[in-house]
C-alpha cells in the first residue's frame, strides 16, 4: 500500500484553510505539519488537523523529516526564495499564484525542479471554477465556432484592501494579483502563439495603496486574435466577467447579483449568444471539488499527467512581466520572443548517443523554439555534453517530469516502442529516433498510445524535413515528371558494426531497418501513405549474428510503377535517389542523397537544376516538432506515413 503524502502548509491565511480542507477530503494525502507566525492561525489549522506538527518557523518545518510536499501560501515577493529552500531539500511544492514575480525567477526553479526530480506546480485554482469550465468547454465544443476575441473583468468601485494584495513590491502589482488567474484562463482557451502585449496601468484615486486602481491588459496573437483582461477598483459600471465572441455566436458571463458586493464568490451567469438573436442560459459543468489536489496524488503516486504544469504557469508571469514593462514604458506593444512565451517547447532526452551529440543536441540548442530542459542517458557525463538544464538519473524521470513538453527517444531500436509508449501516456509529445519501432506491430501500439492520450508521435526521418526532399515529393505528387514509372535508390556504407545493436537481431539491427527506412520512407512520400506495394524480389546478404549486412530489394507501386532500393553495411559508401516518370527524370546527385546536412545541394529535374541554400534538416525538424507541440501549424513527417512504412519493411524482410 502507497503511503499517503505528508503536506505542509507554509503560511495559513483563507487560502491555506482552503488547501487544509483539500488535504483532508483527498485520499492519499494527509497534513503533517503546519507552519505561520500567528498562534491563531495554527490553531484554526489544528482544528481540521489535530495530529498536525505546530511550526514558528518555516525553515525548521522544511528541515523536519515530517513533509514530502509543502504548499507555500507566503506574499508572493517570497514565493521564489520559499520554492528554492524547499527544493533543495528534496521537497515537492505546490504554490500559490503567481509562481513568481520574473520570468528568470520562474525558469530557476523549473531547472532546480527538473534537476531534483520533485513536482513543482501552481494552484491555478481559477482554473476549476465552473463558469469558466463551462465557458471552456463551450468554447472547445464549437459552440461560437472560432474564437476571436476574449475579454474578461474582476472588480467594482471600491476602496482597495491595506493588506499585501495592494502593495506593488509585495504582490508584483494590479496586473499580478488578478492576472495570475485570469490570464492563465486566457492562455487555457487561447492557445495560439503571442504577437505582443500591452499594458496600461491607472493610478487616480486609491492613494493609500501602491497598486494601480484600473489596469488593463491587451493580448494580441499572431493570427489576429485578442483577449483582454480588466482588473479596477474604480469601475463605478462592472463588464461582464467574460465577454468572449466567435464566428458563429457569442458567450457572455454576467455577474450573480446575489453576490454583491463580493461578486466574485459566486459564478458567473453564463448565456449563449446565437447569431439569429436567440439566446440560451448554460447550465454550469458540476465540476468535483478539490480536483487539483487530487491530480497531485494521482501524478505522484501513479504518473497521470496533471492539467496544470508550471510551465504553463511561468508563461503567465511571462505575459503580466511583458504587460508591466508596456504599462511601464507606455508602449502601445511590447513584442514577446518565442523564448519569452509559451512558444518554446521544453525537450527532454531519452539517450544522449551519437546522433544527439552530433546533430540533436545542437539542433534544439540552435532551434528558434526549442529548450534543453533534461536528459537521461546510461552515462551522466554524455549527458551533461548536451547542456541541458537538468541530468536526470533515469528515463522514467525524463518521462515524469512535469516541465517537458516533448521526449526525443534516441535509444537502440528495440527500446522505442516502452519508452515511447511511456511518455505518450505521461502526456507527452515523443520525436523518436528511425526506425519508429522494430516491426509494423509495435508501431502500431505507439499510434494507438499516441491517439489514446492525444499527443503527437513524430518519426524522426529527419532527411523529409530537407527543402530538397519536401520538393521533389511535392514535385512527382503534382504530377511534375508526368506519370510515376520507377523510384530507384541506394544507401550504402562500410561499417564496422561488431559489438553494436546494429548487428544484434534482438536489438533491431540490420540494414534494412537502419538505412532501408530512408529510402521507403522516399516511397511513401512520392507515392503517398496508402500505396499498394507488390514484393517482386528480396536478396539478402546475412552476417554472422543474423542480421542483414546488405539487402536488395525490387517492388511494384500501384500495380504499374517499379521501386528498388539497396542497403548495406558493407558496401562502398553511396547514396542515390532517382524518379522516373513519363516526362521526365527527376534525381538527386550522387553522395549525400538523404544525409545533405549543412551544405547547399541541388535537385536535377530533366535538363534543370534546382538549388537550394545550406540547411540544417535537424533543426528544421526540432522547430516543426516544438510548434506543433505549441499547437502551431507546421509540417511533421505523418504518423500515417511511418505505419506504412513499417509494414512494408515487415514484408520485405520477411520475403528475404
Amino acid at each position: 500500500m502507497v503511503a499517503d503524502i505528508r503536506v505542509g502548509l507554509l503560511a495559513y491565511g483563507a487560502i491555506g484553510h482552503e488547501h487544509n480542507l483539500a488535504v483532508q477530503s483527498t485520499p492519499g494525502l494527509t497534513l503533517a505539519a503546519v507552519c505561520d507566525v500567528n498562534p491563531e492561525r495554527i490553531a484554526a489549522a489544528l482544528e481540521l488537523a489535530p495530529e498536525a506538527v505546530a511550526f514558528g518557523d518555516a525553515t525548521q518545518m522544511l528541515d523536519s523529516g515530517l513533509i514530502d510536499l509543502v504548499v507555500i501560501s507566503t506574499p508572493p515577493n517570497s514565493h521564489y526564495g520559499w520554492s528554492k529552500e524547499a527544493l533543495t531539500r528534496g521537497l515537492h511544492v505546490i504554490l500559490e499564484k503567481p509562481m513568481a514575480l520574473t520570468v528568470e525567477q520562474c525558469d530557476e526553479l523549473m531547472a532546480l525542479a527538473s534537476r531534483a526530480g520533485r513536482l513543482l506546480v501552481v494552484y491555478q485554482n481559477r482554473r476549476y471554477d465552473p463558469d469558466f469550465v463551462t465557458l471552456a468547454d463551450a468554447v472547445s465544443a464549437g459552440l461560437i465556432g472560432e474564437v476571436f476575441q476574449y475579454d474578461s473583468f474582476v472588480g467594482g468601485y471600491s476602496q482597495p484592501c491595506t493588506y499585501w494584495h495592494s502593495d506593488v513590491e509585495v504582490s508584483g502589482g494590479a496586473i499580478f494579483d488578478w492576472g495570475s488567474h485570469y490570464l492563465d484562463q486566457v492562455l487555457s482557451v487561447m492557445k495560439g502563439p503571442i504577437d505582443h502585449v500591452t499594458g496600461v496601468n491607472h493610478k487616480r484615486h486609491w492613494m493609500h495603496v501602491t497598486n494601480a486602481d484600473h489596469a488593463q491588459v491587451t493580448v494580441t496573437f499572431t493570427d489576429g486574435t485578442q483577449a483582454t483582461f480588466v482588473n479596477s477598483d474604480l469601475a463605478a459600471a462592472r463588464k461582464p466577467k467574460y465577454y468572449v465572441l466567435g464566428t458563429h455566436g457569442a458567450i457572455v458571463g454576467d455577474w450573480d447579483a446575489r453576490a454583491e458586493p463580493a461578486v466574485a464568490d459566486l459564478p458567473a451567469i453564463l448565456t449563449l449568444h446565437r447569431p439569429d438573436g436567440s439566446t440560451e442560459n448554460l447550465p454550469l459543468t458540476d465540476v468535483a471539488p478539490f480536483a487539483f489536489h487530487r491530480s497531485v496524488v494521482d501524478f505522484l503516486t501513479q504518473g497521470t499527467p496533471m492539467d496544470v504544469s508550471a510551465a504553463q504557469s511561468r508563461d503567465v508571469v511571462a505575459l503580466m512581466e511583458a504587460a508591466e514593462e508596456s504599462a511601464r514604458q507606455r508602449q502601445t506593444g511590447h513584442a514577446l520572443a518565442a523564448e519569452v512565451m509559451g512558444m518554446t517547447a521544453r525537450w527532454g532526452f531519452i539517450g544522449a548517443g551519437w546522433i544527439a551529440q552530433r546533430a540533436m543536441g545542437p539542433a534544439v540548442h540552435a532551434a528558434s523554439n526549442a529548450r534543453l530542459v533534461a536528459v537521461a542517458s546510461r552515462d551522466s557525463y554524455r549527458s551533461a555534453l548536451l547542456e541541458p538544464d537538468a541530468v536526470l538519473d533515469s528515463y522514467g524521470a525524463v518521462v515524469a517530469d512535469p516541465s517537458i513538453d516533448v521526449v526525443y527517444v534516441c535509444l537502440s531500436n528495440d527500446q522505442h516502442a516502452d519508452w515511447v509508449v511511456a511518455a505518450l501516456h505521461a502526456g507527452k509529445h515523443v520525436l523518436c529516433e528511425k526506425p519508429l519501432g522494430c516491426n509494423a506491430r509495435d508501431v502500431e501500439r505507439m499510434a494507438a498510445a499516441a491517439r489514446e492520450a492525444d499527443r503527437l508521435l513524430v518519426e524522426a526521418v529527419w532527411s523529409r524535413w530537407h527543402p530538397r526532399f519536401r520538393r521533389l515529393a511535392q514535385l512527382v505528387k503534382a504530377g511534375g515528371v508526368g506519370d510515376l514509372e520507377s523510384i530507384d535508390s541506394s544507401f550504402t556504407f562500410p561499417g564496422d558494426i561488431d559489438g553494436n545493436y546494429r548487428a544484434d537481431p534482438a536489438m533491431g539491427g540490420g540494414a534494412l531497418l537502419d538505412v532501408g527506412g530512408y529510402q521507403v520512407h522516399a516511397w511513401v512520400a512520392v507515392a503517398g501513405a496508402g500505396i499498394v506495394v507488390d514484393v517482386d524480389a528480396v536478396e539478402v546478404d546475412r552476417g554472422p549474428t543474423g542480421v542483414d549486412l546488405t539487402t536488395r530489394a525490387a517492388v511494384t507501386i500501384g500495380g504499374r510503377a517499379r521501386a528498388t532500393l539497396l542497403s548495406s553495411f558493407r558496401m562502398p559508401e553511396m547514396q542515390t535517389l532517382i524518379v522516373t516518370g513519363s516526362d521526365a527524370v527527376a534525381r538527386v546527385p550522387a553522395g549525400s542523397a538523404f544525409t545533405s546536412w549543412r551544405e547547399p545541394s541541388e535537385l536535377l529535374v530533366g535538363d534543370r537544376v534546382e538549388r537550394f541554400a545550406a540547411v540544417d534538416a535537424y533543426v528544421l525538424m526540432v522547430e516543426s516538432m516544438s510548434a506543433r507541440a505549441a499547437g502551431d501549424e507546421a509540417y511533421v513527417v505523418p504518423l500515417e506515413d511511418s505505419l506504412a512504412v513499417a509494414a512494408i519493411i515487415d514484408r520485405l524482410g520477411a520475403a528475404g
